[in-house]
């Protein structure tokens, strides 16, 4: 029985993600060039990337789950922020620039993480 290529990747993780997937419902499932990819990952464009395959009957049923369970892209990290005063979500990372003296100065190479956040309708000021 012939498999038909029915998506490709250039990462290995996306690939062994969807192939895990197809066969947990059940399809044949396969990676073709996987071995020559793993050895040698500059081949990855000149190869065409890892192409996932399954059995020409399969084709149209693996590729509608395949899209039907493709994800959005996550929130950016600052969306889930809201001003604890007022509930208004547009918020400023202010930023402490007191730390540089001591970075040239002692040769310090960590640069502390937490800034605070200014809302920008009331001016409130939470920890970050």
């Amino acid at each position: 029985m012939s498999h038909v290529r029915i998506a490709t990747f250039y990462g290995p993780e996306e690939a062994y993600c969807a192939r895990g997937l197809l066969q947990a419902s059940g399809f044949d499932a396969v990676i073709l060039n996987e071995h020559h990819l793993n050895m040698n990952p500059a081949l990855r464009v000149a190869l065409g990337g890892y192409e996932l395959a399954v059995p020409a009957p399969d084709e149209t049923a693996a590729r509608t789950l395949l899209r039907e369970t493709t994800m959005a892209p996550p929130p950016a990290a600052d969306d889930d922020h809201i001003c604890l005063r007022c509930g208004a979500r547009e918020l400023v990372r202010l930023k402490n620039w007191l730390w540089i003296p001591l970075i040239v100065q002692f040769g310090i190479p960590f640069i502390p993480a937490r800034r605070k956040l200014k809302c920008q309708s009331c001016g409130f000021v939470m920890p970050g």
